[in-house]
């Protein structure tokens, strides 16, 4: 009787020790599984993104001293940490402050490289151009006395920006140029002038205008604050 309990005690411990052997071992197995399925999704999720290389944006400037307000942007991602793009602003501005009726239309265009330091912040340069085209009037109905001048302005600009990005997902992103420089390296200045023969009251205004204010703006350096842009990426 003694070794018939002996028998089956033995017997009863061999299948514990056998059951507590076997359960790590397919721990491990689901565990390596669950693993490479998680692998396998994040590979997933990182090669659509990357596959995401263009991206078009439709951008505002807060503040512009050259009447640069709306625009756009379309680039195209050649690594993680860098774009090739093109950019256009536009807008238009009126000044009465001088003793004239001043109306100008201002065009920026460029191409340009951005360079991402970190997960948002970046240093975009470009190089393009920049044109104001526009009209100077003056009259008085007194005098039968006119003046008026087409007005354009031609620049090559060297630029630069700061600024952030952020994903927002679903291809969506938004970015926002903190500051942009805009740095003349060539221009020109042209006026198309029409006027009465008694002009001799408002000579030195013209002058004065033409002379301080509209051909200096060839060469001025010109800034944007705030250029807030939202988009796509596909």
């Amino acid at each position: 009787m003694k070794n018939i309990f002996l028998i089956f005690l033995l017997i009863y411990s061999n299948s514990i020790f056998a059951q507590s052997s076997i359960a790590p071992t397919q721990h491990i197995f689901v565990a390596k599984k669950y693993k490479k399925k998680r692998k396998k999704r994040r590979k997933k999720l990182s090669s659509t993104k990357a596959n995401k290389t263009w991206g078009a944006y439709a951008s505002y400037a807060i503040k512009s001293d050259f009447a640069l307000q709306y625009g756009g942007r379309f680039h195209y991602k050649l690594s993680k940490s860098s774009q090739l793009g093109f950019s256009l602003l536009m807008g238009s501005k009126e000044d009465t402050t001088s003793g004239s009726d001043l109306s100008l239309d201002g065009l920026y265009y460029a191409a340009d490289y951005k360079f991402f330091m970190g997960q948002s912040f970046y240093i975009n340069s470009g190089f393009g151009g920049r044109k104001a085209t526009g009209l100077i009037s003056m009259s008085d109905p007194l005098t039968n006395t006119h003046y008026s001048a087409d007005i354009t302005i031609n620049s090559y600009v060297a630029s630069i920006f700061i600024g952030n990005y952020w994903d927002l997902g679903q291809g969506l992103g938004v970015q926002i140029d903190w500051i942009g420089v805009y740095y003349p390296l060539s221009g020109s200045f042209a006026a198309e002038q029409s006027y009465s023969e008694n002009l001799n009251s408002y000579t030195e205004i013209i002058s004065s205008i033409m002379t301080n204010t509209l051909e200096p703006l060839k060469d001025s350096i010109s800034a944007t604050l705030g250029v807030i842009s939202i988009g796509y990426n596909f």
